[in-house]
């Protein structure tokens, strides 16, 4: 018999030995969860990309509906939103430093520190990142001033399915609260 054929045969044999052993194994178990099933991957993908093509409203330059549409379907494929959870925190926990003279630093270090309302920076960068990679509107941030032309006071986020773009160079953003009139920013 030849080598290579006798190899072959080997390997053969040890395929059916480790089949075995893991079929062996697998039947040990009654949870599902050692069961491998690459449909389910598959199908999930499937779904997914069937749901992105069939409901997706289309870009538009006023994209509160799709924006509002992209909010609720990234969190409904897990692979998505493993992808978005994953580079929000990275983006989240960057370091950041203020340079410049040492008044402006003392000034303005805490109303970074105490973004959000006091929650902090972390918060308030979180909730930006997610709406810069979920949304086609991208990261909104509300300036608070000092008075009416004052120096920059505080920092907060806003949620950019509650902004539509006005068209109007004086106030380019129209920001509807759920409980409120439009305001024109």
């Amino acid at each position: 018999m030849k080598k290579s054929t006798l190899l072959r045969k080997r390997k053969d044999e040890l395929a059916d030995l480790l089949l075995r052993e893991m079929e062996d194994v697998e039947s040990l178990s009654k949870q599902p969860r050692f069961v491998e099933d690459s449909d389910n991957f598959f199908g999930s993908v499937i779904r997914w990309v069937k749901m992105a093509d069939i409901e997706a409203p289309a870009y538009s330059s006023k994209s509160k509906k799709r924006d509002t549409w992209l909010t609720e379907f990234w969190p409904r494929e897990p692979h998505l939103a493993g992808v978005l959870n994953s580079v929000v925190a990275i983006d989240k926990n960057r370091g950041w430093t203020l340079t410049g003279p040492d008044d402006q630093v003392d000034r303005f270090l805490p109303v970074f520190r105490n973004a959000e309302g006091g929650m902090g920076w972390r918060t308030y960068f979180s909730k930006g990142a997610l709406s810069f990679y979920s949304t086609d509107l991208g990261f909104v941030t509300e300036t608070a001033r000092d008075g009416e032309y004052g120096p920059l006071a505080g920092i907060y986020n806003v949620d950019p399915t509650l902004c539509e773009m006005s068209g109007k160079v004086d106030y380019p953003l129209k920001y509807k609260p759920f409980n409120g009139k439009v305001q024109s920013w």
